[in-house]
């Protein structure tokens, strides 16, 4: 059985077809893989939606990666669900750049144990983020 520890990919251009197929292996063959992190993709393809979209809808998130990561990015602010609660925000100095941290919390729709949290790096005054991350937690009670 072939076993990763992690995946790092970085791109130059991603077309709508190889997203498609990308975004499919992180959703539904990632059970066995605790990190995917992924670099420069383009503004144009905004991967972070769907990722959230499936987390809370999905009727079976098994086989998702536990932690997904976007990188070097260019991309709108998600609009969340209403599910979506900020719980964390850090304003910090990143070179001469006033930068901000933010951390959501939501769980899925078919099984309240299962969270995701959503983290959020940006330039406070940019309309973009620059980093993204999703990470699965199954909580036990």
């Amino acid at each position: 059985m072939l076993s990763f520890r992690f995946i790092w990919a970085a791109f130059t251009t991603l077309y709508e077809v190889d997203k498609y197929i990308f975004l499919n292996f992180l959703l539904n063959g990632g059970a066995n893989i605790p990190l995917a992190s992924i670099y420069y993709i383009g503004s144009a393809i905004e991967l972070h939606k769907e990722v959230i979209k499936f987390a809370e809808t999905s009727s079976d998130c098994s086989k998702m990666v536990n932690s997904i990561e976007f990188q070097r990015l260019e991309w709108s602010m998600p609009k969340f669900s209403s599910r979506v609660k900020l719980i964390r925000q850090k304003e910090y100095i990143k070179g001469e750049n006033q930068h901000i941290f933010l951390k959501y919390e939501t769980s899925n729709v078919h099984n309240s144990n299962l969270v995701f949290y959503i983290f959020i790096w940006k330039e406070v005054k940019a309309e973009t983020i620059h980093r993204f991350r999703i990470q699965k937690l199954i909580r036990a009670y």
